[in-house]
């Protein structure tokens, strides 16, 4: 399953799911998670696509979110999910990556890929630089260890790896939700490993408020 957790920004929704149905394979299931939109995104064009969504009544924040997708894979007897957020494109290779790299590390609980983040100006750059310093596509394979975490865009799980499959992700948190699990999982010996391959695209923030107020969120 490749999962895509929203809360408006409808067209971008549409860019990653479009590009994510040019290169799904014949077994993979792609599930929207609406976390409480103000209006609906029309799933209709998309009816003889194996593409399925949950909506949340009201916005729940990411955590949530991410937590929906874990147990609607739970429910639905799927292995390993990969996640991306709407704001992202993926490159061509980013499904038959991540199942290519758990298919040879069985032993991983979690994996995440490269992230290369987009945008021009000075306060991109700085908010490229403070995101996403862990995930620069460089280097190897490798195991990620403390106090080292992987985002929760363009990272995947094996469902069965995860102790708490009801609430894997902290809910109550405004971010970071993803740093805290990958946090845990490593207390409890699982391996989290790190890939340069596959590589998404992040739409960076470009003003100095909003990045004022990302860095903010998290504390």
């Amino acid at each position: 399953c490749v999962a895509i957790p929203f809360y408006n920004r409808f067209e971008q929704v549409k860019n990653c799911l479009d590009k994510l149905l040019k290169q799904a394979l014949p077994e993979t299931k792609i599930l929207l998670v609406d976390d409480g939109s103000t209006s609906e995104f029309d799933i209709t064009p998309y009816s003889n696509y194996p593409v399925f969504m949950v909506k949340h009544d009201k916005n729940r924040g990411i955590g949530a979110a991410r937590n929906t997708i874990i147990n609607w894979c739970n429910n639905n007897a799927i292995e390993v999910v990969i996640m991306i957020d709407s704001d992202c494109a993926p490159e061509s290779n980013f499904i038959t990556e991540h199942v290519r790299l758990h298919k040879e590390n069985p032993s991983a609980a979690c994996i995440g890929g490269g992230i290369v983040g987009c945008g021009k100006g000075f306060w991109a750059k700085m908010d490229r630089l403070m995101s996403w310093v862990h995930s620069i596509p460089t280097g190897e394979l490798k195991v990620v260890k403390d106090p080292y975490l992987l985002p929760g865009t363009n990272i995947s799980f094996k469902i069965s790896a995860l102790s708490n499959k009801e609430k894997p992700f902290n809910d109550r948190l405004l971010t970071g939700e993803d740093a805290l699990l990958i946090r845990e999982l490593r207390e409890e010996g699982k391996t989290i490993m790190f890939s340069p391959s596959p590589v998404i695209y992040h739409n960076d923030r470009d003003t100095l408020s909003d990045v004022i107020k990302h860095t903010y969120l998290w504390g």
